[in-house]
């Protein structure tokens, strides 16, 4: 697969294994456990034709995190283009990269993303799918994300194994238990609201200032996508991501 800014793109769109693709890309949520994978990717509206890109890689219990604007959605091959795609590591650097995204079929997604600038960083290749159970033209409730969870926090400098939010039924404001470095969000501000038609939920988190925050996070607004997907058993499994507009990140995973 040929990525912006390392030759060009292919003249034929094709996936990861060369092989020429007749899908298009489209929206949704796409998770890939294979060969010690574990990487979440989400491509969500944001406004008329405008979609955003979201990628989770797990090679530990914090994810490195890309996110960008995505064009090309509904065609054969989507891309974040060079230097446009943002890259946070579990130490906080913050680097510029590309993604290149194709559909193998119906409810699949390929994609490689390279991180331009430091080749030293491999790039991150997946062959994702629909994780089953989940159904993206499925409108969000407010109901299902409502009251607690209790999961793994990551936001670039740090962690927090065990971080404890609660989502009210109502409006659908995020309260966390806990500051984590020194770090915290304001209630009032900090919202899950169902997008509409699709279930996913659009996420603001707005920090609140403190001198000992990470400046990074210091007063910012992240704002992001969040959804549910079946979890072991019969549980459900809340992942989300919210981003600063350069690209400084939150995330966090927790099952019920």
């Amino acid at each position: 697969m040929s990525l912006p800014g390392c030759g060009g793109a292919a003249s034929t769109p094709t996936n990861s294994a060369g092989a020429v693709t007749t899908f298009a890309v489209q929206p949704g949520v796409y998770y890939d456990g294979s060969s010690g994978h574990d990487f979440w990717g989400v491509i969500s509206p944001v406004s008329g034709a405008s979609y955003r890109w979201y990628g989770l890689n797990y090679a530990t219990t914090n994810p490195d995190i890309y996110s960008g604007d995505l064009t090309g959605t509904g065609t054969l091959q989507a891309s974040v283009p060079t230097n446009t795609l943002k890259y946070q590591n579990t130490a906080d650097t913050l680097l510029a990269g590309s993604a290149l995204l194709t559909s193998p079929g119906a409810g699949k997604l390929s994609g490689a993303m390279s991180v331009i600038s430091t080749p030293s960083i491999p790039t991150v290749s997946f062959a994702a799918t629909t994780p089953a159970g989940f159904t993206y033209s499925q409108a969000a409730q407010l109901s299902t994300l409502a009251g607690g969870w209790t999961g793994h926090l990551s936001f670039g400098s740090g962690e927090s194994g065990v971080f404890t939010v609660n989502i009210a039924a109502g409006s659908g404001a995020i309260s966390q238990g806990g500051s984590f470095a020194s770090c915290q969000w304001n209630a009032s501000n900090s919202v899950a609201t169902p997008v509409a038609g699709v279930n996913l939920f659009a996420l603001t988190l707005q920090m609140d200032h403190s001198t000992l925050c990470d400046t990074h996070l210091d007063g910012k607004t992240l704002t992001g996508i969040a959804f549910i997907a079946p979890g072991a058993g019969n549980g459900q499994r809340l992942v989300w991501v919210a981003t600063t507009p350069d690209g400084h990140a939150i995330s966090f995973k927790a099952e019920r």
